[in-house]
């Protein structure tokens, strides 16, 4: 039987450990396992450390760090596998090391690949709303006020599940919540089956549209 001879190094083969016309070292250092498919840049924001992704926002964590490198190799051959090794920011740079598992010619190989990734500080609109105290409704808790500020943080928890509280204000007679979304503010308060009453106001008029202010008087 004729023995392979490495076309990188020479080396003979031994036992059938060749990968196609490479041994195993060459291989595993060969370029062009990998390529990257462009220069990866990320939106991330500021206040939040979030990442956007397509139109959505997610919280970072080595998972999705990993997920994004992956994403971002190009190989002509199967990726069976990757795992995330290391990631460290410096700066605005994110460096994920991962373990790459192939599929070559029949035999499986690991390799270790580096991609960074550059990210671009942009705050998310949840956020922007947060910063300058953007509301749709305000909700006016009146009562005691142990259980008003009991009240209060179990609202917050609640509405940010799903909206944001951009601002609270501690009155002598209760506190005021104002959310984001108004939508969110008045299906809390249908749930909770207090008595309220709900009025509207004129905030503006913004390329040609109405907007309101709903505030919400709940008494506890």
């Amino acid at each position: 039987m004729r023995t392979k001879t490495c076309v990188q190094c020479g080396l003979e083969e031994q036992a059938g450990e060749f990968v196609g016309a490479f041994c195993p070292k060459c291989a595993i250092n060969d370029d062009e396992l990998f390529r990257l498919t462009k220069t990866i840049r990320l939106v991330q924001c500021p206040r939040c450390e979030r990442i956007r992704i397509a139109n959505a926002w997610h919280e970072e964590s080595n998972e999705l760090l990993r997920d994004l490198a992956v994403s971002k190799l190009k190989s002509r051959h199967d990726i069976e596998d990757a795992k995330l090794v290391m990631a460290k920011k410096v700066r605005n740079v994110w460096t994920i090391e991962l373990r790459v598992q192939l599929s070559v010619d029949g035999k499986s190989l690991d390799k270790r690949v580096t991609v960074p990734l550059q990210l671009e500080k942009k705050p998310c609109e949840e956020c922007k709303k947060m910063a300058s105290g953007y509301h749709e409704a305000i909700l006016q808790l009146r009562g005691s006020a142990d259980i008003v500020q009991q009240t209060a943080m179990k609202m917050q928890r609640i509405i940010e599940k799903e909206s944001l509280v951009t601002k609270i204000e501690t009155r002598r007679e209760g506190m005021d919540l104002f959310v984001a979304d108004k939508h969110t503010a008045m299906k809390l308060v249908m749930n909770i089956h207090r008595p309220y009453q709900a009025t509207r106001k004129l905030k503006g008029i913004k390329q040609g549209k109405h907007h309101f202010i709903t505030t919400i008087c709940i008494r506890l």
